[in-house]
């Protein structure tokens, strides 16, 4: 499998003026690939609406499938993320994974629709993994 990897050099700003956590984002190769600033931007608003603290920690985000096809008269963009947590030192937090599939009536899909419905498919799975690592966070006992 070929993959694109690319690592953040610059810190990106939020809203809040907070700092974001680092985001590494690796892509396996498919002709539907998102590309990597899309997937850090979509994943880093997604971790914003999650309302994670993430001040000290980086996330490993790799888009593992992203497969278009038709079916049933519907037009299926899936798409597979693993996210990997650690801290500045790269000690591992949690691990996750999770799909998404967005679909479009073949009779209403144009190829220019394509990077809007990988935007959502990326938002979806994000979402997902994001929503299954909190659910897994411990809070650490006293």
């Amino acid at each position: 499998m070929l993959a694109l990897g690319l690592v953040v050099g610059a810190p990106l700003v939020q809203a809040a003026a907070t700092q974001a956590p680092p985001v590494h984002v690796a892509i396996a190769a498919s002709r539907v690939a998102p590309d990597a600033d899309t997937v850090r931007r979509v994943f880093l608003t997604e971790l914003a609406a999650a309302r994670r603290d993430s001040a000290n920690e980086e996330f490993d985000v790799s888009i593992v499938n992203s497969r278009l096809e038709m079916t049933r008269g519907m037009v299926e963009l899936t798409m597979t993320m693993h996210v990997v947590v650690s801290d500045h030192t790269g000690k591992l937090h949690s691990f996750g994974s999770g799909t998404a599939k967005v679909q479009v009536p073949a009779h209403r899909y144009h190829a220019s629709q394509l990077p809007a419905l990988r935007e959502q498919a990326i938002s979806e799975t994000a979402s997902t993994v994001l929503g299954s690592l909190g659910a897994r966070r411990r809070e650490p006992t006293s």
